[in-house]
């Protein structure tokens, strides 16, 4: 039996006269991953904040392990978690952000251990023993005391996912966490994910990777224009049921063919000579 981890109904989010999102639906089990995709504007990364109230919905529910995290009171006003509540949802919810956040100050080591100690209060001998395992388990074991100027975009990124983990949450959201590296270093954090992924960790994750949300994810949904259009399983990759997944598809998997395609249909059907 699948146990809903996440539940949102309705969700609407909107800046002034303009909304962003509009009415969205989404159920997540406890294990599940979920690989969002979509064009840039879709309001994906907008939808992964609204979950940890970095972006407060304008309208409709979150639910998250089970309490209410946005909703209307009685009298139709939104409502969100605050204080003590809101720092313990962002303590199980954790999220991976594009650029890093590290505390170029600190050393590796010391950017993991921060909020479990300083946050949380947690016994430092502690802290420290489980920040080395996680920094073992993303494959920077031997720079515990470099300082993030140190290092390459890729690691900088696997050490903000292991600063997240060492919060022990229990739904991570990763926000395009390959879009600032390498391409050479994307395989490095996409094998730590997918390694998490094996653990059983909740995971959203926005992403222009269709080979991860292809071969790791067990969900992917398909946004445009601030709603979910296509969702199912990760055969949606290899076999879009529509003419707009299959262009997205191949845009991000081969976006110069797709370019040159275009470029070459719009010759033909061009008047000779211009």
């Amino acid at each position: 039996m699948t146990t809903p981890i996440i539940e949102i109904s309705g969700l609407r989010k909107s800046y002034g006269d303009r909304e962003i999102l509009h009415g969205v639906d989404l159920t997540v089990n406890q294990g599940e991953v979920v690989a969002l995709i979509g064009p840039s504007g879709a309001a994906k990364t907008t939808l992964l904040r609204c979950l940890n109230l970095l972006e407060t919905p304008s309208a409709g529910t979150i639910d998250i392990l089970g309490k209410r995290v946005s909703g209307p009171d009685a009298k139709g006003q939104q409502k969100h978690l605050r204080g003590r509540d809101l720092r313990e949802l962002r303590r199980d919810v954790g999220m991976v952000f594009q650029s890093f956040n590290l505390f170029p100050h600190m050393s590796v080591i010391e950017n993991v251990m921060d909020s479990p100690v300083n946050s949380l209060g947690q016994p430092l001998a502690e802290v420290r023993a489980r920040a080395i395992e996680l920094l073992e388990e993303v494959g920077l074991g031997d720079r515990i005391d470099a300082y993030p100027g140190q290092l390459s975009g890729g690691q900088k990124q696997r050490v903000a996912m292991a600063r997240t983990l060492a919060m022990q949450p229990r739904v991570v959201l990763f926000d395009e966490v390959t879009s600032a590296v390498d391409p050479e270093m994307k395989a490095e954090i996409l094998l730590v994910m997918k390694r998490l992924a094996t653990k059983g960790l909740t995971m959203i994750s926005v992403t222009h990777e269709m080979g991860f949300a292809e071969q790791v994810s067990d969900r992917v949904v398909f946004m445009e224009q601030g709603q979910i259009v296509a969702q199912g399983g990760p055969e949606l990759i290899a076999k879009p049921p529509t003419a707009r997944l299959a262009r997205f598809v191949n845009a991000v998997v081969d976006p110069v063919g797709v370019a040159i395609a275009q470029d070459q249909a719009k010759d033909e059907e061009s008047p000779e000579g211009g």
